[in-house]
């Protein structure tokens, strides 16, 4: 009888749910905007804009790259110098190996190396998207990975680091001339 039951319910949720099959992106330019995946594996040299839709996994090899604008992606991995660009969006784990390189665009990034509250004892990431002021916050996949992570500032933080360094060689070129 619990078989039966089991299988009612596994066929009505299959039935019911817009989940896609597995998606292989092999070169060429992909991009997602509102559908729903399992796992995505990009192969290949391949690029994707992730624009909003959600996915379980996403997994990315061989020099490939991705920007992520928004959406929720549960498990990013990259490998085999591949980056990807974060600018928003929801993850619960974020994972990088080899050469690959994660940009994350955001400020208050905090790193927390021994976890804590809902992250366990992984190490785990938070901070706000520069791009819509949104909170995120989510587990690192290994002690290692928050080497692969480059926060990128603020436009506006760049430009008021610029015109510092201006003035500043100003003032140096005054002083020894």
């Amino acid at each position: 009888m619990k078989s039966r039951i089991f299988w009612l319910i596994t066929t009505l949720l299959t039935s019911v749910c817009s989940v896609q099959a597995d998606e292989v992106w092999d070169s060429g330019h992909y991009i997602m905007d509102g559908e729903v995946y399992f796992e995505i594996s990009m192969y290949n040299d391949a690029t994707a804009d992730i624009l909003s839709g959600e996915a379980y996994k996403l997994e990315m090899f061989n020099n490939t790259s991705a920007d992520i604008f928004g959406g929720t992606i549960d498990v990013v991995l990259i490998w085999d110098n591949s980056n990807i660009n974060i600018m928003g969006g929801q993850f619960q784990r974020l994972g990088s190996y080899d050469n690959s390189e994660i940009f994350l665009h955001a400020y208050d990034v905090t790193y927390h190396p021994t976890g804590g509250g809902n992250h366990g004892d992984m190490p785990w990431i938070e901070g706000i998207y520069i791009s819509d002021d949104s909170h995120f916050s989510c587990d690192l996949w290994g002690q290692d990975v928050y080497s692969h992570i480059n926060v990128v500032p603020e436009p506006s933080g760049l430009l008021l680091f610029f015109i510092g360094g201006i003035f500043a060689k100003r003032r140096l070129n005054k002083n020894f001339c």
